[in-house]
């Protein structure tokens, strides 16, 4: 048998099965790549969404900042110098981002919507303290212009705290401010305005602070000493003076503060000799006490102890008048605005000896005021004096001549406080009136020349002081008010009278 061209077998079973399966994956394939592309373009059809929502809230957050800060500027523009901080506007800039940030969250936290509420208040909050600023700089302005007086600002205030209120009042004392602010608590941004001093020492007021100062009439930016001028002329009027036909006061001091007032007398500016009596002052004291006690209890701590340093500093500066002593200044007692008492008895000792001197304040200024009665007055027989010479022969005098003239003028018995204003001028003497202040009815002193009398100097003192206004040596006019003169040198002195009789033979003028 030839097995040279065997029969071939072919297997069609699996070739179809080949090809059955390569259909088949190709089907799967694809269907495969179908639902790929399906959920790739769902995919990005989403993302496109996602997209243009993120855009839409990138516009919304650009807007918001745009908006945010536009309100900031415009609420920061009217004090650029507080606000030109980089750290300050960084601190704009970092919280404008995350609040622009809290718009994709549908619910937000209690942290974060107090946040947001607050950023957005800012610029109104801004606005609301730089106008309470301006207001309060106007008031500041009015009280500092009064120094050291009754509605003045009190000169014993913190230097820190003094120094903040008039730079951030726009008054120019160095050192810088600066502004910041809070948004964490509830209730909208706490606000702080901070004054750096050149030391670097810093004091800080609050917005919420300037806020509740304006809204309480009885706060302070800064401590004042009270003003009770009005307070005290009103409890005057009432217990002091009488009244007129129509129930108000008059300048005429009631009755009964004279009566069994021991009578005094004076030489009037005519030479005759006045009585008088002086209202009761601790009668007057003892009828306005109580009214003096409500009025300084009324007042705030800070405002007490301001008002108490005044009435030191006013007593000091009464007693002061005409010398040179230092030791009233050294006897003063002060306190510093935010003394604390150590028991209740400190602090009513001190109330007590605060409303003494509100008493003794009120009683000198606005009633006594050197107010007396005159009682009756008699004509006095004057001292024949020397003539009075003309400037040309007041000048012709060597000064021996002109020392005894002027001593023969100034007549001791006719030489008082209320006659020697008229005295100095019938001499040619330049005599000035001067008055405590603008309200008071008699003078405080009198300026004769460049010497200033008092109402409490005596005939002689005020004769020495005429004397040396008139161009005599103050050893001489000591000498001859107490008739003794040296007119020829250190080693010689001689009685006045022995003085004046050697001067009349010199000068016949004197003789006339």
């Amino acid at each position: 048998m030839s097995y040279r061209n065997p029969k071939q077998f072919v297997d069609t079973q699996t070739a179809q099965h080949y090809r059955n399966l390569q259909k088949t994956m190709t089907g799967i394939t694809d269907d495969y790549i179908n639902t790929i592309k399906q959920k790739q373009a769902a995919e990005t059809k989403r993302l496109k969404e996602i997209a243009k929502i993120n855009n839409e809230l990138r516009i919304k957050q650009e807007d918001y900042r745009s908006r945010t800060g536009q309100a900031l500027n415009n609420a920061t523009s009217g004090r650029p110098g507080l606000f030109n901080d980089p750290e300050l506007q960084k601190q704009f800039n970092n919280s404008a981002d995350t609040v622009s940030g809290y718009m994709d969250e549908s619910v937000l936290s209690a942290e974060q919507k107090v946040r947001k509420d607050n950023f957005n208040g800012l610029p109104k909050d801004i606005v609301e303290g730089l106008t309470n600023i301006e207001t309060l700089g106007g008031d500041y302005q009015e009280k500092d212009a009064r120094g050291n007086s009754m509605g003045g600002i009190s000169p014993y205030n913190d230097p820190n705290q003094n120094a903040a209120v008039a730079s951030l009042l726009s008054q120019g004392v160095g050192g810088e401010n600066k502004f910041s602010f809070d948004l964490s608590k509830p209730g909208g941004a706490e606000t702080r305005y901070t004054h750096i001093n050149d030391k670097g020492e810093t004091y800080t007021f609050t917005g919420s602070e300037l806020k509740g100062i304006l809204a309480n009439p009885r706060r302070e930016i800064i401590v004042t000493i009270p003003d009770e001028k009005a307070d005290m002329q009103r409890i005057a009027n009432t217990f002091g003076y009488e009244t007129d036909q129509n129930g108000e006061p008059t300048s005429r001091i009631k009755q009964r503060y004279y009566e069994n007032q021991k009578e005094q007398s004076r030489i009037n500016e005519k030479g005759d000799r006045e009585y008088y009596k002086t209202a009761n002052e601790d009668l007057f004291l003892q009828d306005i006490k109580q009214e003096s006690i409500a009025n300084v209890e009324a007042l705030l701590r800070p405002n007490q102890l301001a008002l108490w340093n005044y009435f030191q500093d006013m007593s000091v500066k009464d007693n002061k008048k005409d010398k040179d002593d230092k030791k009233d200044e050294d006897d003063k007692v002060l306190y510093s605005l935010d003394h604390k008492f150590e028991n209740e008895k400190e602090e009513q000792d001190f109330l007590d000896q605060l409303s003494a001197s509100y008493s003794t304040y009120l009683a000198r200024k606005y009633f006594l005021g050197n107010k007396r009665v005159v009682t009756r007055t008699e004509k006095t027989k004057q001292p024949e004096k020397t003539r009075k010479l003309t400037e040309g022969d007041i000048k012709r005098l060597d000064y021996k001549d002109k020392l005894e003239y002027l001593d023969n003028r100034f007549d001791l018995a006719s030489l008082t406080f209320d006659s020697v204003f008229q005295v100095a001028n019938n001499e040619g003497i330049q005599a000035v009136k001067e008055y405590a202040d603008e309200d008071a009815d008699e003078p405080s002193q009198i300026k004769v020349g460049k010497i200033i009398i008092l109402p409490t100097d005596d005939s002689k003192t005020i004769k020495k002081k005429l004397l040396i206004a008139s161009g005599i040596k103050a050893k001489d006019a000591q000498a001859i008010i107490e008739e003794s003169i040296d007119v020829s040198g250190p080693s010689a002195p001689r009685k006045a009278q022995a003085v004046i009789s050697s001067s009349r033979s010199i000068n016949p003028l004197l003789n006339k």
